[in-house]
C-alpha cells in the first residue's frame, strides 16, 4: 500500500538550498521579533499593572 509513497533526500536534483535558506532566514526574523514584542508586551505589564 505504501508504494505510491516517494522519499525526498537532499541529493536529489531541483534541490533549492537557496530557498531553503531564505525560509530559514525568515523563519528566524519572524521569532526575533515576535519575541521582542513579546518582551515589550511583559514590560508594559510589569510598569502599568503593578
Amino acid at each position: 500500500m505504501a508504494d505510491h509513497a516517494r522519499v525526498e533526500s537532499a541529493e536529489q536534483a531541483g534541490d533549492d538550498f537557496a530557498e531553503r535558506e531564505q525560509t530559514y532566514r525568515f523563519f528566524v526574523r519572524l521569532v526575533k521579533w515576535n519575541v521582542a514584542v513579546i518582551v515589550v508586551i511583559l514590560l508594559a505589564m510589569a510598569i502599568f499593572l503593578t
